[in-house]
C-alpha cells in the first residue's frame, strides 16, 4: 500500500516523503474511515457510577477517538456535549451539584494508550449509571510486517490508498490534485459501505438505523 501512495505521488524523494510519514497517511485514512457511524464493531459502551462530590472520572478504555453519546441510565436522560472553554466561562464557577446534564471529555496520554477522562456537570449529588458510547481507534498499518493490508476487508483498500494520496498532494502543496484524489477515495469508500453494509430495521443503541455487515 506504501509503494502504490509513492507510485501515485510520483515517486518523490525519500526526504520530502518518507515511508513513515506515507504510513502516517494511510492511518489517518483509515482512521477516517472507520469512525463513520455504520463501523459498529469499533463502537463500545462503558458505564461510570457516579460518587457524590466528584466531577472528573477516567475511562477504562484506551485510543478513545471521539464520544458518540452519554446517557443518564438512572434518570433516562441524554447529556449534552459541551467544551472546556464553555466549562471554564460559565459551568465551573457555579459550583452547583445536582443530576448531571452535561459532559466534555478530556484526553490524558498514558504508557499504553490515550484513555479519556469525562467531566460532568453539574457535579453529581449522588449516584448515576453514565453510559458512555465511544469509537475507538481501529488497529493501524504498520512498517514490520508490511503495510499490507489493513484490518478493513480489501474492498476497503481503495479509499485508504487515495485518501493517503489526498492526504500527500496535500503535504506536496497541490490542492487540485489532492482535492481529485479525495473526491476518488470518497467515491471508494461509498462503493465499499454499499457492498460490505446493508441497513437493517434493527434500531441502534443510538436511535439510528443499524448498519449490519455481511462482509
Amino acid at each position: 500500500m506504501v509503494d502504490r501512495v509513492r507510485s501515485a505521488l510520483g515517486n518523490p524523494d525519500e526526504l520530502l516523503v518518507s515511508e513513515d510519514l506515507i504510513l502516517q497517511f494511510l492511518n489517518e485514512s483509515l482512521i477516517g474511515v472507520t469512525a463513520r457511524p455504520e463501523f459498529t464493531e469499533f463502537c463500545h459502551t462503558e458505564n461510570i457510577s457516579t460518587t457524590a462530590g466528584v466531577a472528573d472520572y477516567n475511562m477504562t478504555a484506551t485510543d478513545i477517538l471521539f464520544i458518540e453519546n452519554v446517557v443518564n441510565t438512572t434518570t433516562k436522560f441524554d447529556l449534552k456535549q459541551i467544551n472546556e472553554t464553555d466549562y471554564d466561562l460559565w459551568v465551573s464557577s457555579t459550583g452547583v451539584q445536582g443530576n448531571p446534564t452535561h459532559y466534555y471529555k478530556n484526553d490524558v496520554v498514558g504508557d499504553v494508550g490515550d484513555t479519556a477522562q469525562m467531566r460532568f456537570f453539574p457535579t453529581p449529588s449522588g449516584t448515576y449509571t453514565l453510559r458512555v458510547r465511544y469509537a475507538v481507534r481501529p488497529p493501524l498499518l504498520v512498517t514490520d510486517p508490511a503495510a499490507n493490508r489493513s484490518c478493513l476487508s480489501s474492498l476497503w483498500d481503495p479509499a485508504l490508498i487515495y485518501g493517503a494520496i489526498a492526504l500527500g498532494w496535500v503535504h506536496l502543496t497541490e490542492p487540485d490534485k489532492a482535492q481529485a484524489a479525495a473526491a476518488l477515495a470518497a467515491g471508494s469508500a461509498a462503493r465499499a459501505l454499499k457492498l460490505e453494509y446493508h441497513p437493517t430495521e434493527v434500531p441502534a443503541q443510538t436511535g439510528r438505523t443499524f448498519k449490519a455487515g455481511i462482509g
